[in-house]
């Protein structure tokens, strides 16, 4: 059996053994929530600072798409209007050459009708006069046409010279429209081959080819008169 003052020894070092352990607990009672929350708050402002370096660059990035997607848009939209520009210049042009074509194959069909209609075959029509017009090529058809023609169409070409009053058919007025309308080469054909039916007569054997085409320069200085 113990002796007393062993026992009371093994209870007195029991009993500091409890206290110490009660302070230990107790120590890592009060210490541990407070570091767990330390640590929650350092992991927690990590976290937000994670979050907003996140939020900036993913506003960047929008930021950036967005004004990708306006510089596209700007792009898309004048490369439109150059299009639509480019459309409206070409039907221009195409309206502007349909125009002229159509002028020209008036012209043209309007000469063309009157040599058919006063038997000047389509060929000679088409003939171009070789003699440029200037001064000295007028006033030389005005020479020939004076000695040879004005008798009979007058020195104003209205069909009304000295030789007219005996004539039927009637000289031709040279300022009319029906006779203007001709082509170059349709007054050179009736100058060269005369006029069937009529006192006038083929010229051909008796002016040389470059006198006919200064009479035909001369003879549009009649027209409009």
């Amino acid at each position: 059996m113990l002796s007393k003052n062993r026992l009371f020894t093994f209870i007195a070092l029991w009993i500091v053994v409890l206290l110490v352990a009660a302070c230990v607990a107790q120590a890592q009672s009060e210490s541990g929530p407070t570091s767990q929350s330390a640590s929650e708050q350092v992991a927690a402002v990590a976290g937000d600072s994670a979050v907003a370096d996140t939020h900036p660059k993913g506003d960047s990035h929008d930021e950036d798409a967005h004004g990708d997607e306006a510089e596209h848009a700007d792009e898309a939209s004048i490369a439109e209007s150059h299009h639509m520009e480019g459309d409206d210049h070409m039907a221009g042009e195409h309206m502007a050459d349909a125009g002229h074509m159509e002028s020209t194959e008036h012209s043209e069909g309007g000469a063309h009708a009157e040599g058919e209609e006063h038997g000047v075959p389509a060929e000679a029509m088409a003939v171009e006069n070789p003699v440029t017009v200037t001064a000295e090529s007028i006033a030389a058809g005005a020479a020939t046409y004076t000695q040879y023609c004005a008798v009979c169409h007058g020195n104003e070409g209205k069909g009304d010279g000295p030789g007219a009053a005996a004539l039927n058919p009637k000289p031709a007025d040279f300022s009319a429209e029906h006779v203007q309308v001709l082509s170059d080469g349709g007054l050179f054909w009736f100058i060269s081959n005369g006029v069937p039916d009529s006192a006038m007569p083929p010229w051909g054997g008796i002016l040389s080819e470059e006198q006919r085409w200064e009479v035909v320069n001369f003879l549009r200085t009649f027209k409009g008169e």
